[in-house]
């Protein structure tokens, strides 16, 4: 395409509409490089910039404009409405683009289509003039009895009663009740001064003060519950968080005050009414210098747990050999226990963890004095299925005499035992070793080789010394809040003390007839001496 050219005719901004127009009339004449006027329709890029070069583009529309004999008339704004802010800048310019070539330079545009910016005038800010009050003057107002409806913003202090406002409301005034809030002509409350310079804040309740707030007085509220930190208080005083005191203390109904963190002698407590409390987290620690003694006719501490933890917990941190839980009961003799443990798995537990080299004992048991019988460890098996008064998974070692009950009195329907030889013989002795199982099965067998009989052979000779076992262990023993896991095995045990009376009668047997035999051998020794 040939260069065009571009004469400006008129760039005004038509006022034939009764309202503001929102478009600007631009004419122009277009001509090639030859100076030969285009008779043609054109389509024609209008763009407005900030700059004269470069610059932002601020809006842009196309149009195809009618040339006769190169002149042509548009009123930019049809297509792309223009914005009311298009000429809050100082200069904006406008470019063509004919048939994709951009003629420059750009056209200032004049003051002429400034008249757009009228469409505003009547707004402050986005706000239109009814949004304000009328004023006679600047800063003031002083319209007695006048009223409004609305809302009224003020973007500066703004002043009661005095001309020199200096916060964002002061109100002064020459009588001691300044501000009052009324609902239906009735006072709700009042922010007032008692004449000396000191103010308060009184809230009222259908007449009565229910509230009071003071500055150099008393505050008070008349019913209700006060909540800090919380709008749903259940207390006269409600506080969710935590309360300071830099000085004084807590008073108490007694009339005495708590004014340090430590605590002082619990001298009684009341009760259903005394020390109580609760809680999800953390611990309660009591510092005392001196025994905590607690008396009751009753349980002296009722503790109860709900989840994996203790009831109750006692721990001594000091190197004497000291108890973490100590419990004496009744020292009269013949009364009392001096702890007494009750589980629905387990009454007592000892568990020792050595590191060292010493003797270390999980559970012991002592006694000694007096002239009755004494047990140092006792128990007592009785009822349905598998009991076992004593059961060592491990070795058992002990010194002094292992006895039982063998008193004719505790017996009946006692008859010889006979053929014992017979079935001894009939016994095989092995050599074996026990396998060895997982160390959370606590079965604890003996390693290295063992001499022995095995108990299926034996129950098909002397069943009686033979008897079904069980072993049962927590696959999740030692595990801290685990759910327990409790499996068994299944066993045959031999009563070896149960053979000593069996081989006993079985040397009595061998006895008589190795003795026999004898008797034998003289009579045919003296049958010989009497043939020679």
């Amino acid at each position: 395409m040939k260069n065009l050219f571009i004469t400006i005719l008129l760039f005004t901004s038509l006022c034939l509409w009764a309202q503001i127009p929102q478009t600007i009339d631009y004419q122009g004449r277009l001509a090639d490089s030859n100076g030969n006027y285009l008779n043609e329709l054109v389509s024609v890029d209008f763009l407005i910039y900030d700059m004269d070069t470069a610059g932002t583009v601020l809006w842009t529309e196309t149009q195809d404009v009618n040339c006769a004999n190169g002149v042509f008339h548009v009123q930019l704004g049809v297509v792309t409405p223009l914005p009311t802010t298009l000429f809050n800048i100082a200069a904006p310019w406008l470019e063509l683009i004919v048939g994709g070539e951009t003629l420059a330079p750009r056209t200032e545009i004049a003051s002429v289509p400034y008249s757009l910016k009228a469409e505003d005038a009547h707004l402050l800010n986005g706000l239109s003039s009814t949004d304000f009050m009328q004023a006679t003057t600047d800063n003031w107002v002083n319209t007695a009895g006048d009223t409004m409806t609305g809302q009224l913003i003020v973007q500066d202090f703004v002043g009661i009663g005095t001309p020199t406002p200096g916060r964002t409301l002061t109100v002064n005034s020459t009588g001691p009740d300044p501000i009052q809030w009324q609902v239906n002509s009735s006072p709700v409350g009042q922010l007032g001064s008692n004449g000396s310079g000191a103010g308060g804040l009184y809230l009222y309740d259908n007449g009565p003060i229910t509230a009071k707030v003071a500055a150099n007085g008393n505050s008070y509220f008349n019913g209700g519950n006060v909540g800090i930190g919380t709008d749903a208080p259940t207390s006269e005083l409600t506080v969710a968080g935590t309360i300071e005191s830099t000085s004084g203390g807590v008073k108490f109904p007694d009339g005495t005050t708590q004014t340090t963190a430590s605590f002082g002698d619990i001298t009684a407590v009341t009760a259903g009414t005394g020390l109580n409390g609760g809680g999800t987290t953390g611990a309660v620690t009591v510092n005392v210098d001196v025994p905590l003694v607690l008396s009751s006719t009753g349980p002296v501490i009722n503790a109860t747990s709900t989840g994996y933890s203790h009831a109750i917990f006692g721990e001594n941190t000091g190197g004497s050999d000291y108890s973490g839980v100590y419990g004496v009961s009744n020292t009269q003799d013949y009364y009392g226990y001096g702890g007494r443990f009750v589980g629905g798995y387990r009454g007592v537990m000892g568990l020792i963890y050595p590191t060292g080299s010493y003797s270390y004992r999980g559970v012991y048991g002592s006694v000694s004095g007096g002239s009755g019988t004494n047990y140092a460890v006792y128990g007592y098996a009785y009822g349905s299925g598998t009991n076992y008064a004593g059961y060592f998974s491990g070795n058992l070692r002990y010194t002094g005499t292992l006895s039982g009950p063998s008193d004719e009195r505790l017996k009946e329907n006692i008859q010889p035992f006979k053929n014992a030889l017979t079935k001894i013989k009939l016994m095989d002795v092995h050599t074996y070793y026990y396998k060895q199982m997982e160390e959370e099965k606590q079965f604890g067998l003996p390693e290295g080789k063992q001499i022995g009989l095995i108990a299926q052979e034996l129950e098909e000779i002397l069943p009686a010394l033979v008897s079904d076992n069980v072993h049962s262990y927590d696959k999740n023993e030692g595990v801290e809040g685990a759910e327990k896991d409790v499996d068994i095995i299944e066993y045959k045990g031999i009563n070896y003390i149960g053979l000593i009376p069996v081989l006993i009668e079985a040397m009595q047997e061998q006895q008589q007839q190795i003795e026999n035999q004898l008797q034998l051998i003289e009579e045919l020794q003296q049958q010989i001496d009497d043939l020679k």
